[in-house]
């Protein structure tokens, strides 16, 4: 690839290998999904493949901080003498845990757009959705920083940075 850094887009970044998690999966069948595909955030997406929203290891990290409980409990049965509450479980379904409304972008968004989506919303991923809302692909950070360093190494700005180590050191 021999654009430059800036007239990149989203197709020439993207992930395009998706791992997909159904709306109806419950949150432990999603976390042993991304556990097993070694991602850590995936779309969540209806039965027609559009995308819905984004399950990440924030949002489990939400469930477990908030004692796993949904913060806006979905069912409650009062009685004179005591008030239950259904909390959320690890076989409810992903929709009650997904950040949804996704940050998306299309195949053409430019990568300053991307990055400045990212920084606006405070995440590490954007959903590249085709004309119907499906999923095409990801730009993660990690895409954003290899984009970057490719550009670095071609400019002949890399820098092998001695570690000290007789080893590659990978973080």
């Amino acid at each position: 690839m021999n654009k430059r850094l800036f007239s990149l887009t989203a197709a020439d970044v993207m992930s395009r290998e998706l791992v997909l998690v159904p709306q109806e999966m419950s949150l432990q069948g999603a976390a042993r999904l991304l556990s097993r595909a070694r991602v850590s955030g995936a779309p969540v997406v209806d039965q027609n493949g559009r995308c819905l929203g984004v399950l990440s290891t924030t949002d489990f990290l939400h469930w477990v901080e908030n004692g796993n409980t949904r913060q806006i409990p979905n069912e409650a049965i009062c009685h004179a003498w005591q008030i239950y509450v259904h909390d959320a479980a690890p076989s409810d379904p992903v929709t009650r845990f997904m950040t949804a409304e996704p940050v998306v972008a299309t195949a053409n968004t430019k990568i300053g757009t991307i990055v400045q989506m990212m920084i606006d919303a405070r995440i590490h991923r954007v959903i590249v959705v085709d004309r119907n809302d499906r999923p095409i692909g990801i730009v993660s950070s990690t895409d954003i920083l290899a984009a970057v360093a490719r550009e670095s190494k071609a400019a002949g700005m890399h820098q092998e940075v001695d570690t000290g180590y007789p080893f590659p050191v990978h973080g």
